[in-house]
């Protein structure tokens, strides 16, 4: 199977919950990569998979999580299901098989969009018996993946947290450009010890 063009997964494993389990035939690959050296084509070629989104309409945005040494809050916030930085190692890649998805390839080409987090948000904080309390963004998939910066769900809740003056966190590995973007919205926070941002650097680069 020819590689696929930046994604981390190159199949989709059958999801758990289905009755019915696919499998690739080999000796099918190996005819079909036959028939692309025949017409003059590159079997090993890069191929794109294109991206999914669909509209989430979830009636409630705060997720109640178990504190553990290695989850430090109470309560997460994503505006997306899936990822499209495609992580090979993420622990999110199961949650996507409850929507009916893959846990493969399926869970960074097939993207779902909350739009109405910013309203579902601002409505919870609202509630008399909430209490402020730090909410971590991005806690199953990152909230500055590519499609944010098309969709902006994810500072259309930050500009919430901003104005309530409620502690908010994030892990990302994404675009500086993204952040740039939302720099005012964290130094805002930032300077009432109401937010910060952890980033990840990846790279192969030692220095």
């Amino acid at each position: 199977m020819p590689p696929l063009h930046r994604r981390g997964a190159w199949t989709s494993p059958t999801n758990r919950f289905s009755r019915v389990a696919t499998e690739q035939d080999g000796d099918q690959l190996d005819a079909d990569r036959a028939a692309t050296v025949a017409a003059g084509g590159d079997p090993d070629a890069a191929v794109r998979v294109p991206l999914q989104v669909f509209e989430d309409r979830t009636r409630s945005i705060l997720n109640r999580v178990e504190p553990t040494r290695d989850v430090p809050f109470d309560w997460t916030l994503n505006p997306y299901r899936g990822c499209e930085h495609g992580c090979v190692y993420c622990f999110a890649r199961p949650f996507h098989e409850f929507l009916g998805f893959s846990c493969g390839l399926d869970f960074e080409t097939k993207l779902t969009a909350k739009a109405d987090a910013p309203d579902l948000l601002r409505h919870e904080l609202s509630r008399p018996k909430w209490t402020p309390t730090p909410v971590a963004m991005s806690a199953i998939t990152d909230i500055y993946q590519p499609l944010e910066a098309e969709r902006g769900i994810a500072r259309a809740c930050l500009e919430v947290f901003a104005q309530t003056r409620h502690p908010v966190t994030t892990l990302t590995k994404g675009s500086l450009s993204l952040i740039r973007r939302d720099l005012g919205l964290w130094s805002d926070l930032a300077a009432q010890r109401l937010g910060w941002v952890t980033v990840t650097i990846v790279t192969l680069d030692d220095a």
